[in-house]
């Protein structure tokens, strides 16, 4: 599965693309909203791990950007610190995010976000084969 790392903080992004690739994951970095925006243009990027504040387009907006456009479905985790997240989740569902990752990211946290959001790809993927079959 191909993913989006968008962070600002260069040595977290090393730390999540480390764990991405050991994973078994290709990886796309980027710094900022608009970085992330232009990278999400590639059809292959099926997730997108992303901090909520980024310079730019911030996460939220980021993931109401990709829930608009619609297309295939990509799977969307937001990473953010648990006393920002406590008082915005409803807002951060409405805007589209599938899930939290709680800052500093771990490495099972990351592993069980990716497994679930290869099966959600997995199912939407047959979905659309099923409906391929309806006239």
């Amino acid at each position: 599965m191909k993913v989006l790392s968008v962070e600002d903080d260069p040595v977290a992004q090393l730390v999540i693309e480390s764990a991405i690739k050991s994973l078994g994951h290709d990886v796309v970095p980027a710094a900022d909203g608009e970085a992330a925006w232009r990278a999400l243009g590639d059809p292959t990027l099926h997730a997108v791990v992303c901090d909520w504040w980024i310079p730019g387009i911030d996460g939220l907006e980021l993931c109401r950007r990709v829930r608009a456009r619609g297309g295939n479905y990509v799977y969307f985790a937001l990473v953010t610190n648990q006393a920002a997240a406590g008082e915005n989740l409803d807002t951060a569902f409405a805007a589209g995010v599938d899930d939290f990752l709680p800052k500093p990211v771990k490495m099972r946290e990351l592993k069980l976000r990716l497994h679930v959001a290869a099966r959600i790809l997995g199912f939407t993927a047959q979905v659309r084969q099923l409906e391929s079959f309806l006239p």
